[in-house]
């Protein structure tokens, strides 16, 4: 486990993109006075190819929101796409490892820390690249036979995803911060190159089912993350009429797939922001509905 200190110098490097932030001294207190008792634990899993500093923006204000939570920060790159499965999960390692250590999901022997430990936990998704990671801890939990403890509250937050992965948003999200257009045409016949391996690849060698509907279920999955989140976890989408990255149009169908599964879900369609900048946009209407989520998810009560 590594100690590199990020931009943040509250967030520590865990490994290959993953990152640890304690609570400072003194927010337990913060804490105790709130009339709604804060998350223990906000896991984020940022989109592809995020700049940190972009990133932190969204981290800075869950300090101010939630000072006692401790945050665990997952970046997503796009070499993720190319990886081979065993590789990717590997680099996994490391969030494992800091989820036994906190006490949030078991040793492979069965063995618990702090066991007895209240636990809120926020999850927090960023467009189809965060939901690949997540989608990655599930199947990684799952294969391990790693089971989570079950949380006095939990809440999924879903920002501008999920997709159902056409090739005309990846060629957007690849070239989406390349100006010339010699190198977005180069790039969008890689992400061509890159389709065709991955479905070759699920479905000649590993067998699986094709890599964004397999992240679709395992956002829907009953007791998904080991279980961390489940049937009572409240759930929040995040998206806008105007991105073109994530039609809102294939949100909103995963939306109702989410429902007719029964989860509890509440949603913002933003009109004119552009992908992952809804925050941007209107921050106080993001964060409130962030905020009321939680509040619903303490209460248990329904939308």
């Amino acid at each position: 486990m590594t100690s590199k200190v990020v931009q943040d110098p509250g967030f520590v490097a865990l490994g290959k993109g993953m990152y640890i932030k304690h609570p400072s001294e003194g927010a337990s207190k913060v804490a105790s006075a709130s009339s709604v008792p804060p998350p223990t634990l906000i896991l984020i899993f940022g989109w592809m190819g995020a700049a940190m500093p972009h990133i932190l923006k969204y981290t800075k204000v869950y300090d101010d929101l939630y000072p006692s939570a401790t945050q665990l920060l997952v970046r997503s790159e796009p070499s993720f796409f190319w990886t081979r499965d065993k590789t990717n999960r590997k680099n996994l390692r490391p969030l494992v490892e800091a989820l036994q250590a906190l006490g949030y999901l078991q040793s492979q022997k069965g063995e618990w820390k702090n066991e007895d430990a209240l636990k809120r936990v926020l999850v927090h998704t960023f467009s189809n690249g965060g939901s690949c990671q997540f989608s990655l801890l599930h199947r990684v939990l799952a294969s391990q036979k790693r089971k989570s403890v079950t949380p006095a509250t939990s809440a999924l937050v879903l920002d501008s995803n999920p997709a159902i992965g056409r090739l005309s948003g990846a060629f957007k999200a690849f070239s989406a911060s390349q100006p010339n257009p010699i190198l977005r045409t180069l790039i969008k016949l890689f992400v061509v190159f890159l389709g065709i391996y991955g479905y070759l690849t699920a479905h000649m060698i590993d067998g699986a089912p094709e890599f964004f509907a397999h992240m679709r279920q395992d956002l829907n999955a009953n007791g998904s993350l080991g279980g961390l989140l489940g049937k009572k976890t409240k759930r929040l989408y995040l998206y806008s009429e105007a991105d073109e990255m994530v039609p809102f149009e294939e949100v909103e169908i995963h939306i109702k797939d989410a429902k007719d599964a029964g989860f509890d879900v509440r949603t913002e369609r933003f009109i004119s922001s552009k992908h992952v900048a809804h925050a941007r946009a209107e921050p106080e209407r993001y964060w409130g509905a962030v905020q009321a989520l939680w509040q619903a998810a303490v209460n248990g009560s329904q939308y």
